[in-house]
This record gives structure tokens, C-alpha cells and sequence, in this order.
């Protein structure tokens, strides 16, 4: 609202080229434009301006008039558009804006009204849009804005609404959509939102939430365009505290708990289109202790253990949907270590492998299901030592040359 016309800034650079006379004790002074026209004429009187001076353009259009008494501006104060239609009018008051204050557009529509005291904004001002439709309105005490100030688009719709005190963004403050719909509705203290705060879209609730000082503070809840709620969840002076859900197609997909803006305790995470259990997880201070993965019929799958840093430590187990145990191991900083066997459905061992810090140490031996051995293989940090020993299923040695050799090979060893 408070930009400058461009015409305007075009006044400013009119006189860059000017030759004055010298200035007189008392008497009229002329300064001219570098093709002869007049640039500026006026009166000093002891070495001051006195009386009315005007300015003009290097075509002769007058730009601006203003006057002066004892070198102060007071009285009239005018500036033109080249087409001599007025830009700016207004008065001055020992050298300050006093009293109503008005701006045109070009096209000579009103561009603002406004009023001065002292220097100071004072009364009503109000701006215009260039189709005429009022664009804004607020009122001033002492130089600062008080009371409501209202705001509207180009096709006349109510943009914002909001209370003022003492300059400031006091009470409630109110914002809508270009279809005239609202769109926020916020309390405010002292610039900073502090109460309850609202948002449609198209005319539907899509958040409520408190605010203190600035800070989230209480419950927040999000919907989305169709009304189904998204997220719930609590604030302590704009931190995350206490317990938070999330929803995607109408079913949860997260239940989680804060302490100090960290994951505490246990959250749980859901499947968005069945709505089963996925997994489980314990926390403290935003890092995991432990964590449950879930098959669909809500049987349990695997269960991890972490460190202090967050890092996968102590033992693992993986079952199967029936409950039997699927994987047995051991993770130390994230790493596999020491010894992990694999189990076939009947509950005997399908493989076992021998870990050292994330490493395959010694011998990996796998059996197929009637109990046949099907492989070895032995590792020196992490790396095959000699070729590999692979059996079929009958319990025969196979040549390192035969195709069922190398397709056993290609799956048979851990990654």
C-alpha cells in the first residue's frame, strides 16, 4: 500500500541537470534545465526560503509546489503528474506533514487519503485501488494504529481484518479467500498470536490450534479438504508434549508420545489402508530402546534391541507367522556379532553363520530341510577362504564345475 507511484520516482530524477544562479540574501532566485527551460523558482528572504517555490520538468511541466517560511515547509504542498494533473496534495507544518494528505493515480482516481499531526500518521487513512474500490483502512492515535484495519481485493471482498492497540496486532485478526470465504481466524497479543487460532479452506475447518506468546501451546488439530482429521496433537510453549496421533484414509497411522519435543515411551505405526499394527517402538529422549515389527494378522515378526546411541545392540529374534522362530542373532553397535542361526517352519536349523563386528568369521554351514547339510563355506573377515562345499539334497558332494553348483551358489551364502 505504501509503495511509490512510479510518476513519482520520475520527479525525483527531473532536476539532475540543473544551472542555478547564485543564491540571493534576499530576493528571487531562478535555476534552469541544461536546454533553458526553468527548473525552479522562489523567494529567500535573510537567506532563507520564504513563499511559495515551484519546480518543472525539462518540457516545462510543472512537477511540484511548495511553501516555505524562514526555511521551514508550511502551507500547501503539491506534486503534478507530467499531464499537470495532481499526484500528491498535502501541507506541512514547521517543516512537518500536517493535515489531510491526498494521492492520485494517472489515471486521476484517489490513490490514498491520509492525514498527519506534528509529523506523526493521525485520524483515518485510507487507501484506494486504480479501479476505485477501497483497498485498505486504518485509523492512528499518536502516530500508531489503533482499532480495527480492514483491507479489501480489487472486486471489493474483505481481505483482513485486524484489531490494533498502540501500534501493535491486538485481539483477534481475521484473513479471508478471494471468494469472500474465511480463511483465519487468530488472537493476537502485542504482535504475537496468543489464544486460539482457526483455518478453512473453501470453507472448511482444516486447523485449530492454541497459541501463547507466540508459541504453540495446547492442542493442535489438522483436517484435511474432506473433513477427515489428520493429526492431533499437544504443545508446551511451542514444544511437542504428551500424545499425538496421525491419520491418513480415515485409520490411524501413528500414535505417538512427547516429552520436551523428543519421542518418548511407546509409539505405535499402522498400516494406512488395512489399519493392523506394524510395528512397535520404545523410546527415550528421541532415541529407540526397542522395536517390534508385526505380521498383518497382528502376530508378532521381529524384535530388535538398541544401544544408548540408538544403535542396534543385544539380541535379535525373528518369527514366523505361526510363532516359531524364524532368526536367532546378536547386534553390538549396529553390527552383527557372534553367532545367528536360521530356522526352517519344523523348528530345525537352517543355517548358522558366525559374525565379528558386522564380519562372516569361520564357517557358514547350511542344511536343506530334510537335515542334509547343502553348504559351506569359510571366512577370514568378512571374506570366502577356498572355494565353497555344496551337496545336494541326498547328501552328494557336487563338482565346482556342475551347473546345480553354481545356481546353489548364486543364493546359498548370507549377504
Amino acid at each position: 500500500m505504501n509503495k511509490i507511484p512510479l510518476y513519482i520516482l520520475g520527479i525525483l530524477f527531473t532536476f539532475s541537470c540543473i544551472h542555478a544562479s547564485a543564491q540571493p540574501e534576499n530576493g528571487l532566485f531562478k535555476a534552469k534545465h541544461a536546454n533553458g527551460e526553468t527548473a525552479s523558482r522562489g523567494h529567500y528572504k535573510d537567506g532563507l526560503k520564504t513563499g511559495k517555490w515551484e519546480y518543472w520538468t525539462e518540457t516545462g511541466s510543472l512537477v511540484k509546489v511548495e511553501t516555505f517560511e524562514k526555511g521551514k515547509r508550511n502551507g500547501r504542498y503539491e506534486t503534478y503528474i507530467y499531464s499537470n494533473k495532481p499526484a500528491v496534495t498535502g501541507s506541512f507544518l514547521d517543516d512537518k506533514e500536517d493535515g489531510e494528505w491526498r494521492g492520485y493515480y494517472e489515471n486521476g482516481l484517489p490513490h490514498y487519503i491520509k492525514y498527519y499531526k506534528a509529523g506523526l500518521p493521525d485520524k483515518t487513512w485510507i487507501y484506494f485501488h486504480l479501479n476505485g474500490q477501497k483497498a485498505s483502512e486504518e485509523k492512528y492515535v499518536d502516530g500508531l494504529k489503533e482499532g480495527l484495519a480492514t483491507t479489501w481485493s480489487v472486486n471489493g471482498e474483505v481481505s483482513t481484518e485486524i484489531m490494533h492497540s498502540k501500534g501493535k496486532w491486538n485481539g483477534t485478526a481475521k484473513t479471508y479467500e478471494e471468494s469472500g470465504k474465511l480463511s483465519i481466524v487468530s488472537e493476537y497479543r502485542d504482535q504475537l498470536r496468543h489464544g486460539e487460532y482457526k483455518e478453512w479452506k473453501k470453507g472448511v475447518l482444516v486447523e485449530a490450534s492454541a497459541y501463547s506468546e507466540g508459541k504453540l501451546h495446547g492442542r493442535r488439530t489438522t483436517w484435511s479438504a474432506a473433513g477427515d482429521t489428520l493429526l492431533q496433537e499437544h504443545y508446551k510453549n511451542g514444544i511437542r508434549e504428551g500424545h499425538a496421533i496421525v491419520w491418513s484414509n480415515k485409520r490411524r497411522v501413528s500414535e505417538t508420545n512427547y516429552m520436551n519435543g523428543k519421542l518418548e515411551g511407546v509409539s505405535r505405526f499402522y498400516d494406512s489402508e488395512k489399519g493392523n499394527l506394524l510395528y512397535v517402538m520404545w523410546l527415550h529422549e528421541g532415541r529407540p530402546d526397542s522395536a517390534m515389527n508385526f505380521y498383518p494378522d497382528g502376530k508378532r515378526q521381529n524384535l530388535i534391541i538398541y544401544g544408548k546411541d540408538g544403535l542396534r545392540t543385544g539380541n535379535f529374534t525373528d518369527w514366523y507367522e505361526d510363532g516359531k522362530i524364524k532368526t536367532t542373532g546378536y547386534y553390538m553397535n549396529g553390527e552383527r556379532q557372534f553367532i545367528w542361526k536360521t530356522f526352517f517352519p519344523d523348528g530345525s536349523i537352517a543355517s548358522i553363520a558366525a559374525y565379528q563386528f558386522g564380519d562372516l568369521v569361520e564357517t557358514y554351514t547350511a542344511k536343506y530341510p530334510n537335515g542334509k547339510k547343502k553348504i559351506e563355506q569359510n571366512y577370514k573377515e568378512g571374506k570366502p577362504v577356498g572355494p565353497a562345499r555344496i551337496w545336494d539334497d541326498k547328501g552328494k558332494l557336487l563338482p565346482a564345475s556342475s551347473e546345480q553348483y553354481k545356481e546353489i551358489l548364486k543364493t546359498g551364502l548370507p549377504d
